[in-house]
């Protein structure tokens, strides 16, 4: 995507987004919010950097008397101000970063845990991954869920939401080995791998890393 093309997530508005995601045709909302809720309770993490947040999908597990801080980013604004809204109660402790992962480099570090969920299908994956090692603290946590292909079904799940069609023109799906390279080749360890069959057929592939100790 050249540097004069507007990303199409910017044109993708909440109600679509969240309608689609939750289709039981498409049905990747509650999955992806339960996978995110067990990462929370394995990691047992303060600080949290939930990336692609997009409205907040997942956020209702976190125990904020627990963390000190949940960072989340997504390029799209308007899905930060719902999210916002939608926790106004512990918004103390969210900080919300409206930002595009292949262009800014947010100032982050200390990560207990970066939880990424398809997102890397959407951006430069060896660069975010440079990004995201440096934020990580020692023995901090990556976990990511990379959409796997599947030969019957599209990648972008059909709806009556036409206009996330749009993202397929920069969705490109990621081979979980080699992404596997990519973090292990920045000083991460990883700790396993699992897939995620959903209803309509897909299938999600969970996998987590741990920083280096110092």
């Amino acid at each position: 995507m050249s540097e004069n093309t507007a990303n199409p997530w910017l044109e993708i508005k909440a109600e679509d987004y969240e309608g689609h995601m939750a289709l039981p045709e498409v049905d990747q909302s509650a999955p992806l919010g339960r996978i995110f809720g067990e990462a929370l309770i394995r990691s047992a993490a303060k600080k949290i950097a939930l990336l692609g947040s997009a409205t907040g999908n997942g956020i209702e597990a976190v125990d904020f008397d627990k963390i000190d801080k949940l960072y989340a980013l997504d390029i799209n604004p308007d899905f930060l101000d719902i999210l916002k809204t939608r926790f106004s109660l512990n918004i103390s402790k969210i900080e919300a970063i409206a930002c595009d992962l292949d262009r800014d480099d947010p100032e982050l570090s200390g990560i207990d845990l970066v939880f990424a969920a398809l997102i890397f299908e959407y951006v430069d994956t060896e660069a975010v991954i440079e990004k995201v090692a440096r934020w990580l603290k020692p023995e901090g946590v990556l976990v990511v869920v990379l959409q796997l292909p599947c030969k019957d079904i599209p990648e972008i799940s059909p709806s009556p939401f036409k206009n996330l069609e749009k993202l397929s023109s920069i969705m490109k799906l990621v081979v979980p080995d080699d992404f596997s390279a990519m973090v292990v080749a920045r000083g991460l360890e990883p700790l396993g791998r699992r897939v995620h069959r959903l209803r309509s057929g897909k299938e999600f592939c969970e996998m987590a890393f741990r920083a280096s100790e110092p």
